[in-house]
């Protein structure tokens, strides 16, 4: 059975709440503040992640993300502040700026993990691959061109 989150977004005032579903909350909510995750977060600039749930199975994240829409503002103002009492934004340090861009913070350590030797290793060895992949079309372009320039009729 796959997990699932469900979560709250607000704006910086907390005047608008969304409530919504996904399989991997961090990629969900990079898409959110980078204003690619839906329609309305992106139209009141809901990037502040208040609450969230893990929940086993997909089936139950979305009964659960229906109950929450269910629920009064007062309702769910009390659920976010048993756990986030002064309703900051709970994936504040879950990214980084890089270039203008957000990105991940564990893809970056990650990164950092890997020796730079390995990384630089790996790197080749892609980089002769493209390489040797442009020999093949090129050589094989060649052969086509040689078989209809002596074919033609």
């Amino acid at each position: 059975m796959h997990k699932g989150f469900v979560y709250i977004l607000s704006n910086k005032n907390r005047t608008t709440f969304y409530i919504g579903v996904t399989s991997d909350i961090k990629r969900q909510i990079l898409e959110h503040k980078t204003g690619i995750g839906s329609a309305f977060t992106k139209k009141y600039n809901l990037t502040d992640l208040m609450y969230y749930e893990k929940i086993e199975g997909m089936n139950e994240c979305i009964n659960r993300e229906k109950q929450l829409k269910n629920w009064h503002r007062d309702w769910k103002i009390n659920l976010i502040r048993e756990d986030n009492p002064e309703m900051k934004d709970l994936s504040s340090d879950w990214f980084l700026r890089r270039n203008g861009e957000r990105i991940l913070k564990s893809s970056i350590e990650t990164r950092r993990q890997i020796p730079k030797q390995v990384r630089d290793d790996s790197i080749s060895w892609i980089w002769s691959g493209v390489k040797r992949h442009a020999e093949l079309v090129s050589a094989s372009t060649s052969i086509i061109e040689r078989h209809f320039l002596a074919n033609r009729p």
